[in-house]
């Protein structure tokens, strides 16, 4: 989870860093204008926004994000809840008053991770945890499935893959094939009979599930451009 705070207080910016840092974040990107933020290319996942600060407010910011489609997160923090019928917008998840505490942060973050679905992390077995946006396949092998992972790992669980496809369909898997489940996040493209993944593998669409499959990427990319 990338984490942005966007401050031009630097006590504020500092204790706000120090809580998410001590919760185990420790991708922490500091703005200290909402121009700074507008003219870098890094994107955090979840941005903590100041409301008050010179030029450029954090309520126009957000309208800026909101216009232009970005995907990021916004929580803002202030002293003043008076802006609060103004903060609101479609990737708002929250509104802190300073001075925040560290079980506020938490929950913030913790929302922020539930709804960036590739940050939910997946059970595998009691000795096994990944974040769901590692997994880039799953493929069937009797009564075993392998999950295909980044940076070549791979797991093999005692549990049908057909256990897994209801499990995995909100966080953006399909199944394309009765031998395996993709990972929506991870595909560069779709013909109608293979599927290419950013990594250069492709994975076959069988007749019988290329029409959800279809319709499953079509409603994914969607998502994306909410």
């Amino acid at each position: 989870m990338r984490i942005g705070i966007c401050d031009d207080n630097t006590n504020e910016w500092g204790r706000l860093k120090e809580i998410c840092e001590q919760s185990g974040y420790t991708d922490v990107r500091i703005f200290t204008s909402s121009t700074e933020f507008l003219e870098s290319e890094d994107r955090p996942d979840l941005l903590f926004l100041d409301i008050e600060m010179d030029g450029m407010s954090g309520i126009e910011l957000k309208d800026f994000l909101e216009t232009n489609s970005h995907q990021t997160y916004i929580v803002f923090y202030t002293a003043h809840s008076e802006w609060m019928p103004e903060a609101f917008g479609k990737n708002v998840i929250g509104f802190l008053r300073k001075p925040v505490s560290q079980r506020e942060v938490q929950r913030c973050i913790t929302k922020a991770i539930f709804l960036r679905k590739e940050y939910c992390i997946l059970t595998l077995d009691p000795d096994v945890r990944i974040f769901c946006g590692q997994i880039l396949y799953i493929q069937a092998n009797g009564v075993y499935t392998t999950f295909i992972c980044e940076d070549n790992k791979k797991y093999s669980i005692r549990k049908p893959l057909r256990n897994w496809e209801d499990e995995l369909r909100e966080f953006g898997f399909c199944c394309p094939h009765r031998s395996y489940i993709v990972n929506f996040q991870h595909v560069e493209a779709m013909d109608a009979n293979y599927i290419t993944l950013k990594n250069g593998e492709s994975l076959p669409i069988s007749r019988r599930h290329a029409k959800q499959t279809k319709n499953a990427y079509k409603d994914y990319c969607l998502s994306k451009l909410i």
